[in-house]
């Protein structure tokens, strides 16, 4: 407390010097030795909200809340004819709060102190610097996009919990929410509305969560919802609730989109005692989840651990395998039937010729390239590979067509267009020698985006084939807008063709219901001659499977070529 020596003979009687209180812009109040309000001015009544006649029956003590220690330190310091300053709170008559400076002053009558006055002014730098500490607080521990706490404030309030809870909590539940395939809305609608489901998706949870918990952003699409519970079976039941919630449809600028969310959990103190554990289990578990087929919920268990570290260097081998130059492509021929079955167009397929394990086929591989999003930088590979080759081989054996997959991550992409006539330009190969293959499952997942990029891609030239039909949702309306070239019969119907429970009757429609769109039909998989024989009958375009030729290397192909040529 700052002080200095001040003597005054005022007299304990504030009448005396009325006018010098009316005057002055201050508020004043004058103190008798208890702390008790003898006088004020009108800036005083202002200042608090209260009459003059309301202030002179409170104690001072009851406007400065938070500082009576430094009422008490004034009064004992006017007994010794100092004077003394600070800054605090004033409680106005409403309850609401002001930053103040305050200057006591000890009344002095002759040689006896008489009390105190208070001079006391609004402090505006006060009131600016809190507003600036509570920024400073917000851009700490909260989330801008979404205003729910960060990671920072997350991991505070977990290690109180964890810190109370061995006294006080049966368990506490952490669980971890990601939002599934996120990067195809972004990818899709852009990053705008992206942001703004993820801030309607923040708004839901709080709004199901409430007081039964903390829910906070730990950035891109990852929340997380910290919860004290009685058992694992209230953690169940909000987990299911969760998963509804997320579930519902979001209606924004007129789009309707539905998201699916996968969570993983850990309990403490059976999966963690510590934060850095239970976040990194409940984590576990999520990824768990999104394997399983997303849309679910899963408990950490150390059994989890495995499969996700082996993830995870197949990851990094991936990264090594693409800088080391380590994929290959094989071709596979597909024949038209009809004029001796030529063949017209070649799949590129990728393979990776592992140092260790030899070539594995892309089952092996392309799941972990999806989930990591190395599959854009493959696909990529594998488009320019395919071109330049394809460049060469006509030069050589006449028009074919290169038919690539697209992978969902690559589809979404908004500049795919411009990336395909980029490659096919550097390969001085025309554009209407590609053939982009979409599965129909890709195609539907967000049919208005499908349809405009599949339009983007028919106006630079390529060709569209809709591959694996028959697996999944089909809509003939969207089918219709698609504008495609080709549907391709998944291989699983043409398997079927003259066995136990035929799929003769599903091959036949999907042929038919193709031509009166006007499309051409490709079957895939044909292994058997009875196979080839239904499809010949039937009206089938196109066919391709190991009867005619299975996936080849460059030189096995070129042989072929030369040999039909």
């Amino acid at each position: 407390m700052a002080s200095t020596a001040y003597v005054s003979t005022w007299p304990t009687d504030p009448r005396a010097f009325e006018s010098l209180f009316e005057a002055t812009p201050s508020a004043i109040f004058a103190l008798d030795r208890a702390g008790r309000i003898v006088g004020a001015n009108a800036a005083a009544s202002v200042l608090t909200g209260y009459s003059r006649d309301e202030l002179t029956a409170l104690d001072i003590s009851q406007l400065a809340l938070e500082s009576v220690a430094f009422v008490t330190e004034a009064l004992a310091a006017a007994e010794k004819r100092e004077a003394s300053a600070a800054e605090m709170d004033f409680q106005r008559k409403d309850s609401s709060l002001v930053p103040v400076q305050v200057t006591t002053i000890p009344i002095v009558d002759g040689k006896h102190a008489g009390g105190v006055f208070f001079r006391v002014e609004e402090a505006q730098y006060l009131t600016e610097m809190r507003r600036t500490r509570a920024h400073m607080r917000t851009l700490a521990y909260y989330d801008s996009l979404t205003g729910l706490p960060n990671r920072i404030f997350f991991q505070e309030r977990l290690r109180d919990a964890l810190e109370h809870a061995p006294g006080q909590l049966p368990c506490v539940a952490l669980l971890f929410l990601d939002v599934d395939r996120f990067k195809d809305i972004n990818d899709t609608l852009g990053h705008a509305l992206g942001d703004r489901f993820l801030q309607l998706i923040g708004e839901r949870l709080v709004l199901l969560v409430k007081n039964r918990g903390i829910v906070a952003r730990l950035g891109g699409d990852e929340f997380v919802v910290l919860a004290p519970c009685a058992g694992d079976g209230e953690v169940h039941e909000l987990a299911e609730e969760l998963l509804a919630t997320a579930d519902q449809p979001y209606r924004i600028e007129g789009y309707e989109q539905f998201i699916t969310t996968s969570i993983g959990i850990s309990v403490y103190p059976d999966h963690g005692r510590n934060d850095q554990a239970l976040i990194k289990n409940a984590d576990i578990a999520m990824y768990h989840a999104k394997e399983q087929g997303r849309n679910a919920y899963f408990f950490y268990d150390e059994a989890l651990e495995a499969p996700i570290r082996s993830r995870l260097a197949q990851e990094k081998q991936l990264r090594l395998a693409l800088k080391r130059d380590e994929f290959v492509l094989q071709y596979q021929p597909i024949v038209q039937i009809a004029d001796g079955n030529p063949i017209v167009a070649l799949e590129a397929l990728v393979r990776w010729n592992h140092p260790s394990e030899g070539m594995l086929g892309p089952d092996a591989f392309i799941p972990a390239a999806e989930a990591s999003g190395l599959i854009v930088p493959l696909g990529e590979w594998v488009q320019k590979t395919g071109a330049v080759q394809m460049r060469e081989w006509q030069k050589r054996f006449g028009f074919l067509v290169l038919a690539i997959n697209i992978s969902a991550r690559q589809f979404h992409q908004r500049d795919l267009c411009e990336r395909l006539v980029e490659i096919v330009n550097s390969a001085g190969l025309p554009p209407q020698a590609i053939e982009v293959e979409i599965t129909e499952s890709m195609a539907l997942f967000d049919a208005e985006h499908a349809i405009e990029t599949i339009h983007g891609l028919k106006r630079i030239g390529a060709q569209i084939a809709i591959d694996d039909f028959g697996t999944g949702h089909s809509s003939l309306n969207y089918l219709r807008r698609f504008d495609a070239d080709h549907i391709k019969i998944d291989r699983s119907f043409v398997a079927g063709i003259g066995g136990p429970g035929s799929d003769d009757g599903i091959v036949k429609a999907i042929i038919a219901m193709g031509h009166s769109l006007g499309l051409k039909i490709i079957a895939e998989g044909v292994e058997m001659p009875e196979q080839y024989e239904f499809l010949r009958t039937q009206g089938c375009d196109l066919v391709q499977g190991n009867l005619f030729a299975p996936p080849m290397d460059p030189l096995q192909l070129e042989k072929l070529l030369a040999a039909r040529a």
